[in-house]
Parts: C-alpha cells; structure tokens; sequence
C-alpha cells in the first residue's frame, strides 16, 4: 500500500508505524471480511491491528491470524483484553492437539495500565477513555524467530523482562498477595514478555477466576484445536 490510509482519520497511527520502521503501510477502511472471502487482502508482512471486542469479533480475528502465521510465517500483534489469554477459542489456537502449546504465540503486557484508547474521531489532543480491563498484545512469531524476538526484547528492555523471571521480588523484600481479578494493581516500569499461560498467571497479568474456568475447559480447546489444525493441514 501508499501508507496514506484513513483508517485512523488523522493518519496518526501510519506516521508511528512509520517511526517504528513500517515504512509501507495499509491503514484503510476497508471491508475486512469481504477482503478475507474475496482472497483480496493486501499483501503484507506483518498484521497490527485491534479488533472491535463485540460479537464474535476477536475469534474471527485470532483464526484468521494463526492460519497466517503457521501457513505463510506472516507474524501478527493484536491488542485484546487481558482476559483473552485465557478464553478457550484462544487456547484452542495456542495449544495443539494434545494440550501442548506450541510456543509460537508470546504475550506482551505494557508498562502502561491500563491503555488508554482515543477514539478515531477523537484525533490527538483530545480526552481519552480508560477502559475497565488490562490490554495485552497477542504477538504471533513465526516458530524459527521465537527466541530471537526474546532476546531482542531482553535487549531492548532488560535482562528481566522476558518470563517470569521479571516478576521476582528483590532479595530481601516480601512478595505482596493480591486478590485484584486483574493485573492493574500490580506495577512496572518496562513492558514484559511471557509465553505461556502458566506465567501470565503467576505474574498476575491475567484475571485469576478466568484461569480457573479455562483450566476446566482446556480439553474441549485441546480437541478443537486437533480439528482445526487438521484442517489447516
């Protein structure tokens, strides 16, 4: 594409991806189920996006994406609420047939908490509203770069920033409990990089009962995911 896409009404959201190294960038308003149907999706090297988080929104997104990533190597980072991780359409996704995750889906939470959205027709300088969850990035990386990408982010952001490694307490000090639902009460100053569950959890960054409930759903997930990832064979 020209990179000269509306899809965020000021152009915003292309000039920061510009700065981040996209230097061609398709940010339209488009139909993008249409463009799935019609196999008319632009071509690309990396999906970035938020899907709305109504209606069945976020799973057809998730679907879409996984397909891409495990069929073309084509890597996504989609912005969803922190309860995703543990729903089971998204476990469905991560873990193959039997149970076992296949590491190719990483989880970055934000120093920032929560994010604050503006709306496309908010444009830059304008009030902001802080939504009443914890958004997390759902980074999918072609299987042969995971540990590249986890060393460039320990690069980028430290030593302790990749696992749960980030959340240990300093020698000395006591670890607080928490009874939050949610990660927002607990604090650092560098985004932080897991990938897997088990660590979102034990670093808080997901709501605790909502582990509960996948727990006792991960084998229906395990079995579609077999179905799935048979048909995608």
């Amino acid at each position: 594409g020209d990179g000269d896409g509306d899809g965020d009404g000021d152009g915003s959201t292309v000039r920061f991806l510009k700065e981040l190294g996209f230097t061609n960038v398709k940010h339209e308003k488009r139909d993008f189920y249409a463009d799935v149907r019609n196999d008319t999706v632009p071509t690309h090297h990396t999906l970035i996006t938020k899907p709305p988080y109504s209606e069945d929104h976020k799973e057809r997104c998730v679907q879409y994406a996984a397909n891409n990533l495990r069929k073309k190597n084509v890597p996504f980072f989609i912005l969803m609420p922190d309860c995703i991780a543990v729903r089971n359409h998204l476990r469905s996704v991560v873990l193959d047939g039997i149970g076992k995750s296949l590491c190719d889906i990483l989880y970055v939470v934000p120093a920032t908490m929560p994010y604050e959205y503006a709306r496309p027709e908010q444009g830059q300088g304008t009030g902001k509203e802080i939504p009443p969850f914890r958004s997390i990035w759902f980074c999918g990386i072609p299987i042969n770069k995971v540990e590249a990408a986890k060393a460039a982010f320990r690069k980028t952001y430290g030593p302790n920033s990749v696992g749960i490694s980030a959340q240990q307490p300093q020698q000395g000090t006591k670890r607080k409990s928490s009874t939050s639902s949610t990660a927002s009460k607990i604090a650092c100053s560098t985004p932080r990089l897991f990938s897997m569950l088990e660590e979102l959890n034990a670093a808080g960054a997901v709501p605790r009962e909502r582990v509960a409930e996948s727990e006792a759903g991960f084998q229906a997930a395990a079995a579609a995911a077999a179905a799935q990832f048979n048909h995608w064979l």
